[in-house]
């Protein structure tokens, strides 16, 4: 029998038995809930939220976007005769974002423009990185081989970049109005140097050179000054402004030129990894913007640019039924394509020079005699304009002498005015008083804007008492009233606003707003109206119809007569009535010369009025209006009734008459 053993294992010592926290449960599921949440919630924004968005820069990855800029509208005179047209050029833009980022560019061309930036500390500065120093130097080796290629100095390059325009991945422009040569070099060479792209850009074209230019005025690059303007910010998104976009800066180009500016379009590409184009994706055209068409008279205009033979002065020529200007001038004048390339240090002196770049139209002057069109207006309306008088050919004002053209000796209102005797008019200004005229050459719109739709016109100035105590700080004496009342002293006035004077005189007293624009039409289709600029009506002159009749007598008296100031204004067939005048400058044998008009055939209404002004610039100029400026009114009357374009006058052989004021 066997026997069995069975094995009995040792006995080992009891564990302690460790019991679950349920704490510590939920910790973990806490932790693993938050994370999972945030990773449920992260997936969600990416790919819901801004799926769009990111779908969108992945396809850039692979597409290029490009904005295009629309022609600007055309301006064209009343009968259609095209005044400003458009031309194209090639343009050479630098991309920021496609090569390095503007603020590293930035950093380069410009050190201090970004330490300014920041708040200043007082820690030495910090020594770049090798990885930062290698980053400089791949950045300054672009732009060496950029200035290279696009034919630029470095200098001109760093400036270009340091000034840009606009948004921080806007194009930089870097050249304007390349040649066709540079043009296929940078084509040829756009793969070894990416960034850098051709554009075609619209620029002004100008049909009749030299002619209009202060009406017109030029388009330029915008500033970062101007992007900022809140008028700019204010344009329709399809019309924003872009860095290197050209915007108006003076004359009908900057008053219109929202309307002028055109609607953005863009073109898409597809690109490789280079960012070369292979392939275009979609386009949406530009379109051209609104077309100007003016009441100005090409023919006109040019008669009146031609006659002033570019001696400094001025030309203003306005419909007095409506305030339609027909013509406005401005000597000397300069090229306007001179803003459509580079200039040269002859070009901008050519503007410069003899002060081109100034509207004398809308600039102020002392009025002279023309200024007694108003004194007589407030002697009659006052009952105050003395009868007659007597003129020894001066009056005295305490020991000095203020002097008239001749001794008159007895002379009536009407010989006092077509012969312009000062000692007449000195006696008016005292029996009317200071008050009175000035109320009268506000009445007129001295002393005021006219409103023009043109910017930078002056108001002038209308002296008084209270004018002298208040702008001035000073007394009123007896001789500031004698000046005052035939347009000397501080007596001020553009030619525009004469020839407003004359206009609301041949109208029979309605004063209109001046305007050059007459409508503003669709580009695609000229009978689509956009803006119709209505005569507008800026009120009443409120003279009697005796009295008004008296002054339109007198001023025809001036033409007429025989002993009249400016014979040479008349013109067989057609009424001219008008006034000379001659205002001193402070300056001996220097004095502008003025005439101011309106004119009608008889039987109709007027349709013209028109001043004229000649600047003295040099020693010698003392112009008598009667004399110099007369003739020029008369060669844009004829023009405007009978077509009539005169030869240029030679300045050489105008007479002037030293020594006399009218």
């Amino acid at each position: 029998m066997s026997r069995r053993h069975y094995f009995t294992p040792l006995p080992t010592p009891t564990q302690p038995s460790e019991e679950i926290s349920m704490g510590r449960i939920l910790l973990v599921a806490v932790i693993l809930t938050v994370f999972y949440s945030v990773l449920a919630g992260r997936l969600w924004l990416l790919q819901i939220v801004r799926g769009d968005d990111y779908r969108d820069k992945a396809l850039l990855n692979r597409s290029q976007r490009v904005q295009t800029t629309a022609p600007r509208g055309i301006i064209l005179d009343r009968k259609g005769q095209p005044l400003v047209t458009n031309a194209t050029q090639f343009a050479v833009y630098l991309h920021p974002d496609e090569v390095f980022s503007l603020a590293a560019l930035l950093k380069i061309v410009d050190p201090e423009k970004i330490d300014k930036t920041k708040p200043l500390k007082p820690k030495k500065p910090r020594l770049p990185t090798p990885k930062e120093r290698e980053a400089i130097r791949k950045v300054q080796e672009y732009l060496d081989r950029v200035a290279d290629l696009v034919e630029i100095p470095r200098l001109e390059l760093n400036e270009k970049i340091r000034t840009k325009r606009g948004g921080k991945n806007d194009l930089i422009p870097i050249r304007e109005n390349i040649d066709r040569r540079l043009m296929a070099r940078l084509y040829e060479r756009q793969d070894d140097l990416p960034g850098i792209s051709v554009q075609i850009i619209p620029i002004r074209s100008y049909p009749r050179l030299k002619r209009a230019t202060h009406i017109l005025g030029y388009t330029r690059p915008v500033s970062a000054e101007e992007l900022k303007d809140p008028r700019i910010l204010a344009y329709p998104l399809e019309k924003k402004y872009r860095g290197g976009d050209w915007i108006g800066k003076q004359g009908l180009e900057k008053e219109y030129d929202q309307y002028l500016r055109g609607t953005l379009g863009y073109e898409a590409f597809e690109v490789d990894g280079r960012g070369r184009r292979r392939k275009e994706l979609t386009k949406e055209p530009a379109k051209s913007g609104a077309n100007l068409v003016l009441s100005l008279d090409a023919q006109v205009q040019e008669v009146a640019e031609k006659a002033l033979a570019g001696r400094p002065g001025a030309v203003v020529a306005l419909d007095p039924r409506s305030g339609r200007i027909l013509a406005l001038a401005s000597a000397p004048t300069y090229d306007l394509t001179l803003w459509t390339r580079p200039r040269t240090n002859a070009d901008v002196a050519q503007m410069q020079e003899g002060g081109a770049e100034l509207n004398r139209a809308t600039s102020k002057y002392p009025p002279g005699s023309t200024f007694k069109i108003i004194t007589m207006t407030a002697g009659l309306a006052s009952h105050r304009l003395p009868s007659g008088a007597y003129c020894p050919g001066y009056i005295m004002m305490g020991k000095k002498k203020k002097k008239c053209m001749g001794s008159h000796g007895g002379i009536d209102s009407l010989s006092a005015f077509a012969q312009s005797c000062n000692v007449f008019f000195f006696q008016a200004g005292f029996q009317i008083g200071d008050e009175i005229l000035s109320d009268w050459a506000h009445r007129f719109g001295l002393g005021s804007k006219t409103g023009i739709d043109l910017p930078s016109e002056k108001q002038g100035t209308v002296p008084s008492k209270k004018w002298a105590r208040e702008k001035r700080d000073r007394g009123w004496w007896r001789g500031d009233l004698a000046d005052m009342a035939i347009g000397q002293g501080f007596d001020e006035a553009t030619p525009l606003q004469m020839a407003v004077v004359a206009a609301t005189i041949g109208n029979g007293g309605t004063i209109w707003k001046p305007k050059l624009v007459e409508k503003i039409v669709d580009s695609n289709d000229p009978k689509k109206v956009l803006f119709d600029n209505k005569p507008e009506r800026v009120g009443e002159l409120g003279l009697d119809k005796n009295s008004l009749r008296q002054v339109q007598t007198a001023m025809r008296a001036v033409v007429e007569r025989g002993n009249g100031t400016s014979r040479a204004a008349a013109i067989p067939g057609i009424t001219v009535a008008g006034k000379s005048g001659t205002a001193e400058t402070g300056f001996p044998g220097k004095a502008h010369g003025w005439f101011t008009c309106y004119a009608a055939r008889p039987g109709e209404e007027s349709s013209i009025a028109v001043c004229v002004l000649l600047e003295a610039t040099k020693p010698g100029d003392n112009f008598h209006g009667g004399g110099v400026c007369a003739p020029i009114a008369r060669a844009v009357i004829e023009a405007h009734y009978n077509g009539i374009s005169p030869p240029t006058p030679k300045e050489d052989k105008l007479p002037t008459r030293r020594g006399r004021r009218r």
